[in-house]
This record gives structure tokens, sequence and C-alpha cells, in this order.
């Protein structure tokens, strides 16, 4: 019979070769599968971040657009030029 690999007889030793496997191939399954799970909730928050960012972004566009429409309506900055001041050399 073949020996197992030097990595299951490193880590298991004494163990059968099949019952080493079988162990890892356990292990595995159920680590891979926390990580799906974890890598599931991690895409779920990120795409929280990015919803909340997308509504704060199209807030502060809204509030800025109004701003500037306010301003527009009374006149306000960029309207005159600065000319005629009579502060000018």
């Amino acid at each position: 019979m073949a020996r197992p690999p030097r990595v299951v007889r490193h880590f298991m030793p004494g163990m059968q070769s099949s019952a080493a496997l079988d162990d890892f191939k356990s292990n595995w399954e159920d680590g891979s599968e926390d990580i799906t799970q974890q890598l599931d909730a991690l895409a779920s928050m990120s795409d929280a971040v990015v919803r909340e960012f997308k509504k704060l972004d199209d807030e502060l566009a809204k509030k800025v657009n109004d701003a500037m429409k306010t301003e527009d309506k009374r006149g306000g900055k960029g309207g005159k030029g600065g000319k005629g001041d009579g502060g000018g050399k």
C-alpha cells in the first residue's frame, strides 16, 4: 500500500491515510462553507454601503441644486460680474 502524502502524515500522525483524507475533506467542506457564508454576508453589507452612499450623494446633489436655484432667483453671485464697483485701478 502506498504511503499517504507527507502533508497528511505531518498533520495527522498515526491515522490511516483514508481516515486522514476523509477528516481533511470534512474539515475543508466545513471551512469552505463558513467562508462562503462570510463572503455572502460581506457582499450584502457592501451592497448596503453602496446604497447608502448613493442616497447621500443624491441628497447632497439635490441640496446643491436647490441652493443654486435659490441663489439664481435672488440674483446672487455671478450675475453682475463685479463691474463698476469703483474700486478697480
